[in-house]
C-alpha cells in the first residue's frame, strides 16, 4: 500500500472524526451525547497522532507522534465503558469508583508522555524500518505495556458486548441488529489483523471506531426524534398537571415529566430500561372499572400500520386509592399515514378524580331532584284531588241550582259563586298545565264550538274579576267573524282569560279593550287575532325578556300585593304556539300594554256573526246565557244505565244529579270492591262506569285492572270513564294503558259530559230530545234598561253600587248599613296606626275603605282612600299627616249621607 493511500485513510479518519465531534457537540443537551463526544474527541486525537507517526521523517518525530497518541488511547476503553453503561440504563457507579478506573490510564499516560526516554518497562528499542513505501516505528514491549493493553481493551470489549446486548433487546428488526453487530465487531477485527501482520503499515482500529461512532450517533438521534417531537420544550411539559410518558418505536419508555412520578409513585421506573409493557402490567394489577375493557390490551400491541389505530383513549380507576384517570395514546409517525415510519408514541394520563366526584355528586343531586320532582308531582296530585273534590261540589251544585226557578238576586249570587269557582279552578289548572308542559304531555282536544258563546262566557267571567275597580271594559269584534270553529274551546278560553286577567290585575283604573278580528287562510283555516289593550302600569323594556317566564312576576317589590301564580303568560305562550300561532306585546311603562295572540282554528260554519250579535255582545246582552244553555239537553237516554264510583258522597250526588236530566238511571258506590262485585254479578247490567281515580284502599286504576281481568266479555268491553280531579300530566296515558276508555275531569263541564255520554252510551238507547229552555220567572227586569233604583245618596253612584252588590235594592241597603258600621270601627284604628307609625296597619285600613267604598259606588272617596293606601305602602309620612284628617272628615260626611237616606220612609226602598 503506498504512502499516499495510508496517509489519506488515516487523515480522512481524523477529519471525519472531528466533523462527527462537531455534530455531537451541536446536540450536547440530548442524552448520551456527553460520553459520545468524549469518545469522538479521543478518537480524533488518536487518529491525528497516528497520522503524524506514519508521516514522520525521523525517529524522534515518530516517537513524539507516538506520545501524542497516548494522550487519548489509554482513556478510550474507560469512556466507552461509561457510554455503554449509560446507554443500557445502568447508573449505579459512584464518583469514587469512576475515579478509580482512571488510575491505570493516567499512570500510563504520564509514564509515556512524560518519560524521556520512555521507560523500558513499557516500551524500548525504538526504530524506523521500511514497510513498503513508508517507515514504520517499531519497538519492544515491556510488562507494563501488556497491563495497559489488557486493561484498556478489556473495558472496550466489555462496552461492545454491553452495547450489542442492549441493542438486540430493544425490539429492533433483524437487519438493524446484524448491521450493528458487524460494525461493533470491526474494531476488534482490525486489531486482530494488525496482530497477524496484515497491512502492517496501516492501523485500521481508529477507522473502525469511527464507523462505530457514526452508527451509534445515528441510532441515538433516531431514538431521540420521538422525544423531541412529543415533548418539545421541557419547561412546558414539566409544568403540566397531566402525566406524560414518551415511548420509542421499540416500546421503551424514554422520557417522563415530573408529575408522572407523583401520580404513579408505585411504578418502579428506570429510565431507558422500563418498557410500556411494564407500565401496563403495573396498571392492570391496580385498576378497576376499566373503560373500554380492552384498553390495556390495545395499548400493549406494538404500533404499526393497520393495527388498532393511532389514537386510543379510555378511563380507569386505581385501587385502593380510587383515583380515576383518563388515558390518551397517540402514535407519532414520519411521512404519510399509508407509508409512514412509526417513531414512537406518547401517552397522556389526566387525573379526573375530582371530575368523577363532581359527576357522582351531580348524579346524586339529579336523583334527589327527580325524587323532589316525584314528590312535587305526588303533592300536586293530592292537592288537585283534595281541592277539586270540594270545588266540584261548589260548581256542580251551582250548576244544579242555576237550572231552577230562582229570584233574580239569588240567581245573580249563584252566577258569582259559579264564576268564582271557575276562577279557582283555572288557577289550579294553570299549576297542573305547567306540569304537563314540563313533561311534554300537554295536548289539545279539538271540538266544534260556537264563537259567540265563547266570547260571552269569557267576558262574564272577567267582568267579575274587575269587581269594584274603576275600569271601563270595551269590546271590539269583527262582524264577519265565523260563528262556529273547530279547536280546543277550553284552551282558547284559557288564552283569553289569561290575557284579560293579566290586564285586570295590573290596571287599577282606566280602560281595558278586547279586540277580535280574523283573516281567512287556505284549507278552511281561520287566523284569529285577540288583542287585549290596557291602561295599566306597563312593562319596562329591560323586563320584556322575562315576560313569559314561569313562576315569575315582574317587579316583585312593586307588585307584591297583586295576586297571581306567575304562570298565565307562560302557559298562554305555549298554548298559542301549539295552535300554530304567535304572541306579541307592545308596552310603554306607566301608560299600558297591548298583548296580541294569533291562533289558527278550523272553520266549521263560516257564517258571519253579524252586526246585531256583535252589538249584543258589546252590550253584554248575549241571550245564550249559562242558565238557558244548561237547560238544553240534546239527547235523552231513559233506557241507559251508568255506575258512578267515588268515595266522596258529595261527588256521587253531584254526578248523579248532573246526569238526571238525560233520563239515565244512575247508581253510585263508594269503593272499588263494591264496583267489582256489581260487575262480576252482571246485575244490573251497566252501559258505562264513571270511575274516580284516587280512592282509599283500592284506587280507580286497580279497580279497572281487576274488572278487565274478570272472565266475561261484559267486563272486558264495558266502557270505563275516569272521573277525577287528578288532572296531572301523563295521567290520561296512565288511564288508557290500564284499560280506561275515556277521561272526564272534575269539576264536570256539561258540554264535555254531553260528548262523553253520546260517545259511550249505546246508540240504540239514545233518543233525540227537544231543547226545553225554561225561562226564569224572576227575569232581570231592569237589565240593560238603564232604570235607576229609587234611592239617591250624595257622593255615591247607587246604580253602580247595586250592580256591584247583586242588583237587589234590599240587599244594597243592607250592605250600606254594614258599610257604615264597619267604617265607624275603622276611624279610631286609622288614627291610632298613624299616631304609632304602624304603616302596614294603616295601609290595610285604607285598602279596606277603598274596596268597600268602590263596592257601594262611592268611587271618588274610594280613589281618595287608594291614594292614602299607596302613601302607606311608600311610608310617605308627610302625605299621610296632611290628608288623613280630610279623609276621615269625608268619611263622616259619607256615613251621614247614607244614614240620612236610609232613615227616610223605608217603604221607598222596597224592591219594585
Amino acid at each position: 500500500m503506498s504512502l499516499g493511500i495510508s496517509q489519506f485513510i488515516v487523515g480522512g479518519t481524523a477529519v471525519f472524526t472531528l466533523a462527527l465531534l462537531a455534530l455531537i457537540m451541536a446536540n450536547w443537551g440530548q442524552p448520551h451525547m456527553k460520553y459520545l463526544a468524549w469518545m469522538a474527541g479521543l478518537s480524533a486525537i488518536n487518529s491525528v497522532g497516528y497520522f503524524l507517526e506514519i508521516s514522520a521523517p525521523t525517529l524522534d518525530a515518530a516517537i513524539l507522534a507516538y506520545k501524542v497518541q497516548y494522550l487519548s488511547g489509554p482513556f478510550m476503553g474507560i469512556v466507552a465503558a461509561f457510554f455503554s453503561l449509560e446507554y443500557a440504563g445502568y447508573r449505579g457507579l459512584n464518583h469514587i469508583l469512576k475515579g478509580a478506573l482512571f488510575i491505570v490510564p493516567v499512570f500510563i499516560t504520564l509514564l509515556v508522555v512524560g518519560g524521556n526516554p520512555i521507560p523500558s518497562a513499557y516500551v524500548s528499542e525504538f526504530a524506523l524500518v521500511p514497510a513498503g513505501k513508508t517507515l514504520l516505528l517499531t519497538f519492544h514491549v515491556g510488562p507494563l505495556y501488556f497491563v495497559n493493553f489488557i486493561y484498556c481493551y478489556a473495558l472496550f470489549l466489555f462496552s461492545l458486548l454491553l452495547l450489542v446486548w442492549k441493542f438486540v433487546h430493544t425490539g429492533r428488526s433483524l437487519i438493524s441488529n446484524v448491521i450493528f453487530v458487524v460494525v461493533a465487531s470491526l474494531p476488534v477485527a482490525t486489531k486482530l489483523l494488525s496482530w497477524k501482520g496484515i497491512f502492517p503499515e496501516l492501523e485500521l482500529f481508529n477507522t473502525a471506531a469511527l464507523f462505530l461512532l457514526i452508527v451509534q450517533y445515528w441510532y441515538i438521534m433516531r431514538d431521540q426524534e420521538v422525544e423531541w417531537r412529543s415533548l418539545g420544550w421541557n419547561a412546558i411539559v414539566g409544568k403540566l398537571t397531566d402525566a406524560v410518558i414518551v415511548i420509542n418505536e421499540h416500546q421503551i419508555i424514554i422520557n417522563t415529566n415530573p408529575i408522572f412520578s407523583v401520580l404513579f409513585s408505585g411504578f418502579d421506573y428506570q429510565e431507558r430500561r422500563s418498557t410500556l409493557g411494564d407500565f401496563i402490567r403495573y396498571l392492570k394489577d391496580r385498576s378497576v372499572e376499566i373503560l373500554p375493557g380492552t384498553l390495556f390490551d390495545d395499548l400493549n400491541i406494538s404500533p404499526g400500520v393497520g393495527k388498532i389505530g393511532d389514537f386510543i383513549q379510555g378511563e380507569f380507576t386505581t385501587n385502593p386509592d380510587r383515583q380515576s384517570f383518563a388515558l390518551v395514546r397517540q402514535i407519532i409517525r414520519r411521512g404519510s399515514p399509508a407509508s409512514s415510519r412509526v417513531l414512537g408514541q406518547t401517552i397522556v394520563l389526566s387525573n379526573i378524580s375530582a371530575y368523577r366526584t363532581m359527576i357522582a355528586q351531580i348524579v346524586e343531586l339529579k336523583q334527589k331532584a327527580e325524587e323532589a320532582s316525584r314528590s312535587k308531582t305526588e303533592f300536586l296530585a293530592t292537592m288537585s284531588h283534595e281541592i277539586r273534590t270540594p270545588l266540584n261540589a261548589i260548581i256542580g251544585y251551582s250548576e244544579l241550582l242555576l237550572q231552577r226557578e230562582l229570584p233574580h238576586d239569588a240567581h245573580t249570587d249563584l252566577e258569582k259563586i259559579y264564576d268564582s269557582g271557575s276562577i279557582l279552578s283555572g288557577i289550579i289548572s294553570d299549576i297542573l298545565d305547567i306540569s304537563k308542559i314540563e313533561t311534554g304531555n300537554l295536548e289539545l282536544v279539538p271540538v266544534d264550538y260556537g264563537v259567540p258563546g265563547l266570547i260571552n262566557d269569557t267576558i262574564r267571567l272577567n267582568l267579575l274579576r274587575i269587581g269594584p275597580k274603576p275600569i271601563t271594559f270595551e269590546l271590539e269584534i269583527d262582524e264577519t267573524l265565523p260563528v262556529k270553529l273547530n279547536g280546543d274551546e277550553l284552551r282558547v278560553k284559557q288564552i283569553l282569560n289569561n290575557l284579560l286577567s293579566n290586564a285586570i290585575k295590573y290596571t287599577q283604573e282606566g280602560k281595558i279593550t278586547l279586540r277580535i278580528n280574523w283573516t281567512a287562510e287556505e284549507n278552511e283555516q281561520a287566523a284569529i287575532r285577540f288583542t287585549v289593550i290596557d291602561t295599566g302600569q306597563g312593562i319596562k323594556q329591560e323586563d320584556m325578556g322575562k315576560l313569559f317566564s314561569q313562576y315569575r312576576q315582574l317587579n316583585m317589590k312593586a307588585n307584591r300585593f297583586i295576586e297571581g301564580t306567575g304562570l298565565g303568560l307562560s302557559i298562554t305562550k305555549n298554548l298559542v304556539e301549539m295552535m300554530g300561532g304567535t304572541i306579541a306585546v307592545e308596552s310603554e311603562y306607566g301608560k299600558g300594554s297591548a298583548f296580541t295572540a294569533l291562533i289558527r282554528q278550523v272553520i266549521v260554519d263560516g257564517s258571519a256573526m253579524g252586526k246585531e250579535m256583535v252589538e249584543n255582545l258589546r252590550q253584554f246582552r248575549f241571550v245564550d246565557s249559562r242558565r238557558n244553555r244548561r237547560k238544553s239537553i240534546r239527547i235523552r237516554m231513559p233506557k241507559g244505565r251508568a255506575l258512578v264510583v267515588d268515595d266522596v258522597q258529595t261527588n256521587l250526588d253531584v254526578a248523579q244529579r248532573l246526569m238526571q236530566p238525560y233520563g239515565l238511571r244512575v247508581d253510585g258506590v263508594k269503593s272499588g270492591p263494591e264496583a267489582i262485585e256489581l260487575i262480576r254479578s252482571g246485575n244490573p247490567p251497566y252501559d258505562m262506569i264513571f270511575m274516580d281515580h284516587m280512592m282509599p284502599g283500592m284506587d280507580g286504576i286497580e279497580t279497572t285492572r281487576i274488572i278487565r281481568k274478570l272472565d266475561t266479555e261484559y267486563a272486558r268491553d264495558l266502557p270505563i270513564v275516569a272521573l277525577t280531579a287528578n288532572a296531572l300530566a301523563g295521567n290520561r296515558e296512565l288511564f288508557f294503558q290500564n284499560g280506561i276508555n275515556d277521561f272526564l275531569a272534575k269539576p264536570i263541564d256539561m258540554q264535555r259530559l254531553n260528548a262523553v255520554l253520546e260517545r259511550w252510551i249505546p246508540l240504540d238507547k239514545q233518543e233525540k230530545a227537544e231543547d226545553t229552555k225554561v225561562e226564569n220567572s224572576n227575569t232581570e227586569k231592569t237589565e240593560g234598561t238603564g232604570e235607576a233604583p229609587a234611592i239617591r245618596i250624595p257622593g255615591i253612584d247607587t246604580v253602580q253600587g247595586m250592580e256591584n252588590t247583586g242588583g237587589s235594592l234590599e240587599g244594597y241597603r243592607q250592605i250600606l248599613m254594614v258599610f257604615c258600621a264597619d267604617a265607624k270601627e275603622r276611624v279610631p284604628q286609622i288614627q291610632s296606626s298613624l299616631a304609632n307609625g304602624d304603616y302596614p296597619r294603616y295601609t290595610t285600613m285604607a285598602h279596606a275603605l277603598k274596596g268597600a267604598a268602590r263596592t257601594i259606588g262611592a268611587m271618588e272617596f274610594g280613589n281618595f282612600a287608594f291614594r292614602l293606601e299607596q302613601a302607606g305602602k311608600a311610608h310617605d309620612q308627610a302625605l299621610m299627616d296632611a290628608e288623613t284628617d280630610r279623609l276621615l272628615e269625608e268619611l263622616r260626611v259619607l256615613m251621614d249621607n247614607i244614614s240620612a237616606a236610609l232613615e227616610e220612609d223605608s217603604d221607598t226602598y222596597d224592591d219594585a
